[in-house]
């Protein structure tokens, strides 16, 4: 649901000047955008059997639009199709854990090409829409692609021009894979660890070889306000993808048992900023028991009040649960 007067998207002007070296002329690779008005369900979840089905039951809606899956550390895509082969009329997104030999620098000047060969002829071979989105939350420090570690120590070959031109490296290489639209997904906020001068609009590789903006935007993960408004936060993400007119993902987020519990509020307070910025035209809910590796239960059969507000939110036929055109 959409309050008055919430959640206004900011004017492009406000984005800064320093997004605008990065548009070019190029004839976007943006595939798979539903009509203005309308947004995309989507879930990560452990398998598409009874978690998917516990979260489809949770939200009353038959099917979703997308399914995210991660990929494992160089590993390949098959098991992944295989996995989502169950549910007929779901498009996949793939997120793809690519670190490369050890640096983006070694995607970029081929040193792993044979890989990269592969995963493209099984995305070509697959032949159904795909969201693929490369390396995630770029601008944390906690992924072996980050710039710098989270004690400040920097990676080599991972500077933001090594994460550009391996980007453009991959995407050169699935020109004419047209099933596939590439998604650029930061998390909130400048990169970390935060005093290096470095801003996630550094890591953006060109609209040429963009199809969608992500976004990684967990409540509970700062105030709400700060989400929204502060320096590379939410606002910032939509604004800058209207500036060079992508659409938008909010390609993580969810409840958790330590920072939100079973608050509405969250769920209320995050789907009035999507349905008020027509440019966010999908959102992927991050349906994960994830205690075992940092404690938080995402899942939202966790938290039945939540789950009644999410459920009555999303039965709108704004929110799609199968591609547009397909």
């Amino acid at each position: 649901m959409v309050r008055a007067g919430r959640g206004v998207a900011p004017p492009l002007a406000t984005v800064g000047a320093a997004t605008e070296r990065h548009v070019t002329a190029s004839t976007s690779p943006t595939r798979f955008e539903p009509p203005d008005g309308s947004r995309y369900l989507g879930v990560s979840t452990n398998g598409t059997g009874r978690a998917l089905d516990a979260f489809l039951a949770a939200v009353g809606r038959p099917s979703v639009a997308i399914y995210n899956r991660w990929s494992q550390p160089m590993g390949g895509f098959d098991w992944i199709f295989h996995e989502v082969a169950r549910r007929p009329g779901v498009a996949l997104m793939i997120s793809w854990n690519l670190p490369g030999s050890g640096s983006q620098a070694s995607i970029a000047n081929g040193s792993v090409d044979t890989y990269l060969r592969a995963r493209v002829t099984e995305l070509r071979t697959y032949r159904r829409p795909v969201f693929l989105r490369i390396n995630w939350e770029f601008n944390g420090c906690y992924y072996p692609w980050a710039t710098f570690d989270c004690s400040g120590t920097p990676r080599p070959g991972n500077a933001p021009r090594d994460f550009v031109a391996a980007w453009r490296h991959v995407a050169a290489l699935l020109h004419g894979v047209d099933n596939v639209t590439l998604v650029w997904s930061p998390t909130l906020f400048a990169p970390l660890p935060v005093g290096h001068g470095l801003s996630m609009w550094d890591y953006y590789p060109g609209d040429d070889v963009v199809g969608w903006i992500g976004m990684d935007a967990y409540p509970g993960s700062a105030p709400w306000d700060v989400m929204q408004h502060a320096d590379q936060g939410m606002d910032s993400i939509e604004a800058f993808a209207r500036l060079h007119h992508k659409p938008v993902m909010v390609a993580e987020w969810g409840l958790n048992n330590r920072s939100t519990g079973d608050d509405p509020h969250w769920i209320d307070e995050e789907l009035s900023w999507v349905e008020a910025h027509p440019a966010v035209k999908a959102a992927i809910y991050f349906d994960y028991d994830a205690r075992p590796s940092d404690g938080k239960d995402y899942r939202l059969t966790s938290f039945p009040v939540a789950a009644h507000a999410m459920k009555a939110d999303v039965a709108s036929r704004s929110w799609l649960v199968a591609l547009a055109g397909r």
